[in-house]
């Protein structure tokens, strides 16, 4: 009967270390190799998506191209620059619009007179400086339009100081017209050489 007890406990003892091993070789060798390969498959289905991600971003890529040609096309008809193709004609442009501006609000054009015309990139800055007179709702027409309206225009060093009235100091009465000197820029379009 020991013999028997012995051969159980034997047989009992190779099978814990036949688990044991077993399980050692799962843990050691089967488990990283799966863990790796689920690391790999993810690492595959994070890349796939990017690669389909780029796929699709590329298949714009003309659609943008045709679209980015139309829209030039309408900028440059848009009149988002001045007209003329010489800065003395487009200097001449932009104060005849400030006249036309001006005494559309119900203000009084002094004096215009061109200044510094630079070339800059695909294009020329058109600067003129203007004198005018009017009140503060003129001015503030005049301002709004010339800075919303087309062609693109932008006002700056705008000096705002009470009209004169001609009459001495002492007699002088107060009036709301105001006496204004700003510059105003306008851009033309370089032609192509």
């Amino acid at each position: 009967m020991s013999r028997m007890k012995n051969l159980v406990l034997s047989r009992f003892v190779a099978l814990i270390l036949l688990i044991i091993l077993l399980l050692s070789l799962y843990l050691l060798l089967i488990n990283p190799l799966f863990a790796s390969y689920r690391d790999n498959q993810e690492k595959i289905n994070v890349l796939q998506h990017e690669l389909n991600n780029y796929q699709l971003v590329s298949s714009y890529k003309s659609d943008l191209e045709e679209q980015e040609q139309r829209l030039s096309g309408l900028q440059a008809t848009q009149g988002y620059y001045l007209r003329n193709n010489t800065q003395a004609l487009a200097a001449a442009e932009l104060q005849a619009y400030v006249k036309k501006v001006i005494e559309d609000a119900g203000g009084r054009l002094l004096s215009t007179q061109p200044i510094s015309n630079t070339a800059s990139g695909s294009f020329h800055r058109i600067q003129v400086r203007v004198r005018m007179q009017g009140d503060i709702e003129t001015l503030q027409q005049s301002f709004h339009a010339l800075e919303s309206g087309v062609p693109i225009l932008i006002l700056d060093d705008v000096i705002l100081t009470q009209a004169k009235t001609g009459q001495r100091r002492s007699a002088a009465k107060l009036t709301d017209t105001l006496s204004v000197n700003f510059d105003l820029m306008g851009f033309m379009r370089v032609a192509d050489k």
